[in-house]
C-alpha cells in the first residue's frame, strides 16, 4: 500500500492517486489500534479492504482506468475477505469488486477515455509490483490454508485418539459385567423356572447376546483399524473349509429347518489365506445373515468355483432379499443398515462392515446381488459373491 503511494506520488501527473494511497495506507497502519478501540473484526475488515479498494480504484483510474494493471488487485481482496471473514466475506467482496470492475468496464465499452497520467517508469514499477506482489500474496494464502489444515488435522487426530480410547474403555467396561448376566441368566435357562420367568429369562439372554455380539464386532473393528490384527497366511483346502463352515452352523440350520447346499468341483481348491479370518469372519458372517434373511423350510447355497485368474465363493440363499435403497450403503458403518430377521431375529449392522474389512485385508473383493420380494414371489434373495486372486 505505501509501495503504491510512493510510486504515485513519483510518477503520476496528479496529486489524487497519492493523496489516496497515503490516506488509505495510514487507515491500514492504525487498523490494529482501531481494532482494540471497537474489537469489532467484521467492521475492521471492511474498512481495510474499502480503503484499499478506493486506493486502487484511483490508481487505475488515472493510469488508463479498465486497461490499467492494477485493476488486476480487486482479485486480491474476496481471498482476504474469505481468510478474515469466511464464506459471508467472499460473497460480499465478491460482490463489491465484480461491481467496481463493471462499472470500469461499461465505462470502457461507452468510450470514456481514462487519464493515463503515468509515466513509464512508473508503469515499470507498478507492473513489478503487481507481479511480485501476486507471487508473496499467493504463496502466504497457501502457507496459511495449509498451516490450518494441518493444525485442523492434528486437532482430528487428537479428538479420534480419545474417542477410540473412550470406546475402548466402554466396551471394556461393558464386557466384564455383560458376561456375567449372560452366564447367570444361562444358569437360569437350565434351571426349573415357571414358563412365565423363563420367558422373560430368555429375553434377558437373547439381548445379552446380541449386545455382546455388538461389543465383538466393535472390537474388531477398532482393531482392525489400529492394524492390531494378525494375519496368517497359510494354504487352506476351501472345500474341507465349506464342510467346517456347514457343520457350525448345523443347529442355527436345524432350527430353522433350512437345507444348505455346498457346491463345488470335484477336484480340491486351495487358497493362501487366513482360514479363520475366511471360516469365521467373513463366510460365518455371509452364512448367519442367509439364515436370518430366510424363511423356515428353505434353501441356502454355498458355491465354490475358479476362474482364470481367481478363486469364487458365493453364498445364496432364497430369503426376503434387501430394499434397493439398502444396497449401496450395506458395507458403510456409518449406515443404518440393521433390520429384523423373517422370526424377528436382531442384528447389529457392523456384520457387512466387517466382512467387507477382511475381504480387503485378504486382497479379494465382495459384491452383492439381490432381488426383494416374499414368499409368493417366483424369484427372490441375496447373493453374495467373493473373488480371491489364485496367487
Amino acid at each position: 500500500m505505501w509501495a503504491y503511494a510512493l510510486v504515485a506520488y513519483l510518477t503520476i501527473s496528479s496529486s489524487v492517486p497519492w493523496i489516496v494511497g497515503l490516506l488509505a495506507s495510514i487507515v491500514h497502519a492504525l487498523s490494529p489500534l482501531l481494532y482494540r478501540v471497537n474489537n469489532n473484526r467484521n467492521l475492521n475488515t471492511n474498512i481495510l479492504l474499502a480503503s484499499g479498494l478506493c486506493h486502487q480504484s484511483a490508481f487505475a483510474f488515472y493510469c488508463g482506468g479498465f486497461s490499467s494493471n492494477v485493476i488486476i488487485w480487486f482479485g486480491l481482496l474476496p481471498i482476504l475477505a474469505g481468510l478474515l471473514r469466511g464464506q459471508r466475506g467472499v460473497i460480499v467482496w465478491t460482490a463489491v469488486c465484480s461491481t467496481v470492475t463493471a462499472l470500469f468496464l461499461v465505462l470502457k465499452l461507452e468510450g470514456y477515455i481514462f487519464p493515463n497520467l503515468i509515466s513509464p517508469i512508473g508503469l515499470l514499477f507498478s507492473q513489478a509490483l503487481i507481479t511480485f506482489g501476486w507471487i508473496y500474496a499467493g504463496a502466504v494464502i497457501v502457507w496459511v490454508f495449509l498451516f490450518l489444515a494441518e493444525n485442523h488435522d492434528r486437532i482430528i487426530e487428537s479428538k479420534k485418539a480419545g474417542i477410540q480410547n473412550l470406546l475402548w474403555i466402554i466396551i471394556h467396561d461393558i464386557s466384564n459385567p455383560l458376561s456375567v448376566v449372560i452366564g447367570r441368566s444361562e444358569m437360569l435357562l437350565e434351571s426349573n423356572l415357571p414358563q412365565n420367568d423363563l420367558a422373560s429369562v430368555q429375553k434377558v439372554s437373547s439381548n445379552a447376546t446380541n449386545i455382546g455380539k455388538i461389543i465383538e464386532n466393535v472390537r474388531d473393528l477398532y482393531s482392525m483399524e489400529l492394524g492390531k490384527t494378525r494375519i496368517v497366511l497359510t494354504d487352506v483346502n476351501l472345500v474341507e473349509l465349506l464342510h467346517t463352515l456347514k457343520e457350525s452352523f448345523s443347529d442355527k440350520l436345524a432350527k430353522k429347518r433350512i437345507k444348505l447346499n455346498l457346491i463345488y468341483p470335484v477336484a480340491p481348491i486351495v487358497l493362501r489365506t487366513s482360514a479363520d479370518l475366511l471360516l469365521n469372519q467373513i463366510l460365518g458372517n455371509l452364512l448367519s445373515n442367509a439364515i436370518k434373511f430366510s424363511e423356515v423350510e428353505s434353501e441356502i447355497a454355498v458355491q465354490l468355483s475358479k476362474t482364470k485368474e481367481s478363486i469364487v465363493i458365493s453364498v445364496k440363499d432364497t430369503g426376503i432379499g434387501i430394499p434397493e435403497d439398502l444396497l449401496l450403503k450395506l458395507f458403510e458403518i456409518a449406515e443404518k443398515t440393521n433390520r429384523k430377521g423373517t422370526a424377528g431375529e436382531s442384528g447389529s449392522g457392523f456384520g457387512l462392515p466387517i466382512v467387507k474389512a477382511y475381504v480387503e485385508k485378504l486382497n479379494g473383493n465382495i459384491r452383492v446381488e439381490s432381488i426383494e420380494g416374499n414368499e409368493k414371489d417366483s424369484q427372490h434373495g441375496t447373493t453374495f459373491i467373493l473373488e480371491f486372486p489364485k496367487f
